[in-house]
């Protein structure tokens, strides 16, 4: 009767690796969860910012200052970005200040416009970038 440790100890070695492989199970399902919900907050950025840039595309040409957009334009821009729960930065390449693309998720979108300039018109480069 050496050896016999009892009913549970018999049994410890079987427990525990049940309790390991429970343990692996349940981390690879938790970083699974938060690699998708990662690359769900990555769309949704993306769609943000495609939808954002729809709604400031609009213009046909744009004034010589970015402040210079219509209301309408800036409010639509505004509650379009609230609604995938990001903030947006409108600015020229070729004119100071330009739109700073900081923050958490940020993704800059160029478009290639046409804007006053006096009594003629000149090509410039927009910037929309979207942010959390």
């Amino acid at each position: 009767m050496r050896g016999f440790i009892g009913p549970i100890g018999d049994d410890f070695p079987t427990i525990l690796m049940i309790m390991l492989s429970f343990g692996l199970f349940f981390s690879a399902l938790s970083f699974t969860l938060d690699t998708y919900n990662t690359k769900l907050d990555n769309l949704d950025v993306i769609k943000g910012g495609l939808e954002v840039s729809r709604v400031v595309m609009r213009q046909g040409v744009f004034p010589t200052a970015i402040t210079g957009l219509p209301s309408a334009i800036t409010r639509d821009a505004g509650l379009t970005a609230a609604s995938y729960g990001v903030r947006y930065e409108l600015g020229y390449m070729s004119s100071a200040p330009q739109p700073t693309c900081s923050g958490q998720l940020a993704i800059a979108f160029n478009f290639l416009i046409v804007r006053e300039s006096g009594a003629n018109n000149v090509i410039d480069t927009l910037q929309v970038c979207v942010h959390r």
